[in-house]
């Protein structure tokens, strides 16, 4: 049965005693409140986004001083390591040069000896206005001996 169809006449209809008076509910509304509440919400939303905003800011500004620092040592690092193999190229050619000098400073002594000789020997033919032909030969030796210590010694003095 549709309920539309359907009337209902005062003869069916009983009434009962109810033990409470039904009393109509309003629910009190406070707009004002619900205003405050939602501007507070807003209040603390605002809030919580600018402390979020202060972390991530501060977040970001640790992490660009953790890699700017990174990336310093790392430079630093690199620098070092070339200039230690600049510095190692530079103290082989002086090694280098080194050793050659000895050799050239060997090779210079071991071939003016000839000329060294004759000039001790002009010299002394100078000092004494004689010929030194006496003992030519232990005169050589001696002065053989003198002139391989001379090549080993940095400033030489004849007194």
């Amino acid at each position: 049965m549709n309920s539309s169809n359907r009337i209902i006449k005062a003869q069916n209809v009983k009434l009962i005693a109810l033990k409470e008076k039904l009393q109509p509910r309003f629910v009190k509304i406070n707009f004002q409140t619900r205003e405050d509440n939602i501007s507070q919400d807003n209040n603390d939303v605002e809030a919580k986004i600018v402390q979020i905003r202060r972390e991530a800011e501060e977040k970001i500004k640790i992490a660009k001083k953790e890699a700017y620092d990174r990336g310093f040592l790392e430079g630093l690092e690199k620098g070092v390591d070339q200039e230690k193999k600049k510095l190692s190229t530079a103290l082989e050619s002086i090694t280098k040069i080194i050793k050659d000098f000895k050799i050239l400073k060997k090779e210079y002594f071991k071939n003016s000896e000839k000329d060294i000789i004759d000039l001790i020997f002009l010299i002394a033919k100078k000092v004494i206005h004689k010929e030194v032909s006496l003992n030519k030969d232990i005169i050589l030796a001696v002065l053989r001996d003198t002139v391989k210590n001379v090549h080993d010694k940095k400033d030489v003095k004849i007194s």
